[in-house]
């Protein structure tokens, strides 16, 4: 249901809208003023008396995606936090993989690409491959676990013929339950039942 709009709200919204056509109009080095413009009629409802929704606005008085919409006010967010560094990313597309970073590591990123940057000046890609050094996520390699061999020693002290017998077939019976999943047996008691052996063994 749309709201109306207090004389100074609608003076304000025609003087947001006619620079933010002045800016989309020009060259794409002003996405960071559109999107200042675009994220004050956002936050004000400036857009309530002829749409339910910020995305709708954008989408019939700019043909703009809320998508699109958002990467513009993502990126003049970003470029006023990276103002103080004195060196202002050219391009929306530029500043774009910056907005997945916190305030602090946007402008250590951006330093960096300043720093490294190719022949030609600071790319998307270039910032992209940066972004991405620092958010990936480096992964230990897995601890694989101990494997326990239950067969017989090759070259056995002494076993007799019984012992080994009903060794195999203590190890053979455990190979099966495994490949059952446990499911005829737990685990767990198949592991109590060889501390019980163990423990025989050691008394």
């Amino acid at each position: 249901m749309s709201e109306e709009l207090t004389i100074v709200e609608r003076n304000k919204l025609a003087e947001l809208e006619e620079g933010i056509q002045r800016h989309l109009d020009a060259a794409a080095s002003n996405y960071f003023e559109a999107g200042n413009l675009l994220v004050q009629i956002r936050d004000n409802r400036l857009y309530k008396e002829t749409h339910g929704t910020f995305e709708e606005y954008c989408r019939d008085k700019w043909t703009m995606t809320k998508t699109h919409a958002n990467r513009l006010i993502g990126s003049a967010e970003v470029t006023d936090n990276l103002t103080p560094t004195g060196v202002i990313p050219k391009s929306e597309r530029v500043v774009r993989p910056l907005t997945k970073l916190n305030p602090d590591q946007q402008r250590e990123a951006w330093a960096k690409a300043i720093q490294t940057a190719p022949e030609g000046g600071v790319t998307a890609r270039h910032v992209y491959k940066i972004v991405k050094d620092m958010t990936e996520e480096k992964k230990e390699p897995e601890k694989k676990k101990p494997i326990l061999k239950l067969d017989v020693p090759q070259e056995p002290e002494l076993i007799s013929s019984k012992f080994q017998a009903a060794f195999e077939a203590m190890v053979s019976a455990i190979k099966n339950e495994k490949g059952l999943k446990w499911k005829e047996t737990s685990k767990k008691d198949a592991l109590k039942c060889v501390g019980i052996l163990a423990d025989i063994i050691t008394i």
